[in-house]
């Protein structure tokens, strides 16, 4: 219908309006007392559904603050009867039966694989009988300077006081389909409701056929290639035909899984792929590393494997960078950065991930919009459920598909 392109976008407008428009105050009422009143009191026991790492890590961050954890359960038969840090590990059904009317079951899983949702895992315990069920999010709110910031999960009333900023980078999609993720987005982080995010495509990650056009000249530069699943990718989207592929992982272990992929490549295309062993940032120099050869291996502040930053214009050949991919797990502000000059002067097609953190979703475009040279187009692709693998598109106008 004519204008009906027009009236989608207005439309997503007032509904980001709505949302930015509660109080910082209410908002702050509601971190606080959310998971109070699932609990009724805070200092009741609490189960934990899922004895992985963010399990282990709920576990320290509750005895730190005095509570008290009675055990882990887990839909994992071979984990039952196991300890994990001296609490037991049970069956869903022995944990709804001993503690379902008396404990706090907080979903301790969280991840973007395999279509997971949290949503299922509460019908679950609540199927069980098990009377108070939280989500990781609203015990983290309750206890922010333990818990957060912990990937797009932060505090609401953090996301309302940069409303002005918010509102800018909803202005700089002018796709509907981007429009509509972005809000989604922000809702999701204002009130921890997952149903409205989702995978809404099936296409390779970083590669959209609806969106990308490759050059037969292309530089690519993969940071945070992990086992070389993206590189893999790379090579299959492009048929091969590119001028060089440089991957950047400084974990040892994902490297070794790494040059293993790229061993099992066509010689001639091994040729043109270089495996460089460092971290992307905004300086040239050494930092820590958490390198637990997983797709979470990160830069940290405190403890960790030294290993060596480089900016972009550091790598050879870096400073030839026709696309640039970032998914460095909190890093890419700081990549961007070190690379500002070599992405002013050859308008690299850039794929970045914007889930890390819960400005990312707003920063990192601003950051880019202000960085880029005109004639781009913006674009959000949600490629996992949950908040995960929400990759940003900033694409040269002319590198569209649909360009002429």
């Amino acid at each position: 219908m004519p204008g009906e392109h027009l009236r989608i976008p207005d439309l997503l407008q007032a509904s980001l309006e709505r949302l930015l428009a509660e109080p910082v105050a209410e908002a702050k009422a509601r971190e606080s007392t959310r998971y109070r009143d699932i609990a009724g009191d805070e200092s009741r026991p609490v189960v934990l559904l899922g004895s992985g790492g963010l399990g282990l890590r709920t576990l320290s961050g509750l005895r730190a603050i005095g509570r008290e954890v009675v055990a882990f359960t887990d839909n994992s038969p071979s984990r039952w009867g196991s300890e994990v840090d001296g609490v037991p590990v049970i069956s869903p059904d022995d944990a709804a039966r001993r503690y379902g009317e008396s404990a706090v079951f907080v979903v301790s899983i969280w991840r973007a694989e395999g279509g997971f949702r949290t949503a299922t895992l509460v019908d679950e315990l609540r199927a069980r009988g098990c009377l108070r069920i939280a989500r990781i999010g609203e015990l983290y709110w309750a206890h922010p300077e333990q818990f957060l910031p912990y990937f797009g999960i932060d505090l609401p009333s953090r996301l309302l006081a940069r409303a002005v900023a918010v509102r800018d980078a909803l202005s700089m999609f002018d796709e509907p389909a981007s429009r509509a993720e972005f809000v989604e987005q922000v809702r999701w982080r204002l009130h921890l409701d997952a149903d409205g995010l989702g995978a809404k495509v099936s296409e390779p990650i970083y590669f959209s056929p609806e969106l990308v056009r490759f050059r037969d000249d292309e530089v690519f530069v993969d940071a945070g290639a992990f086992d070389g699943d993206t590189l893999g990718a790379f090579v299959s989207a492009t048929h091969g035909r590119f001028r060089r592929a440089i991957s950047l992982e400084p974990d040892p272990k994902n490297l070794d899984r790494l040059r293993a992929r790229v061993a099992r490549i066509d010689p001639s295309v091994q040729a043109r792929i270089d495996l460089v062993p460092v971290a992307l940032g905004a300086l040239d120099g050494e930092a820590t590393f958490i390198a637990d050869g997983t797709g979470a291996a990160r830069l940290s502040r405190s403890a960790g494997t030294v290993v060596a930053l480089r900016r972009l214009g550091s790598i050879p050949g870096g400073e030839d960078v026709t696309f640039l991919k970032l998914d460095i797990e909190g890093a890419e502000p700081a990549a961007l950065e070190g690379a500002r000059e070599i992405i002013a002067r050859n308008r690299p097609l850039l794929t970045v991930s914007v889930y890390h953190e819960q400005d990312h979703l707003w920063r990192i475009p601003l950051q880019l919009r202000e960085m880029l040279p005109t004639g781009y187009r913006w674009f959000l692709r949600a490629y996992s459920h949950e908040g995960f693998d929400l990759v940003l598109y900033a694409i040269p106008e002319e590198r569209l598909v649909d360009a002429p």
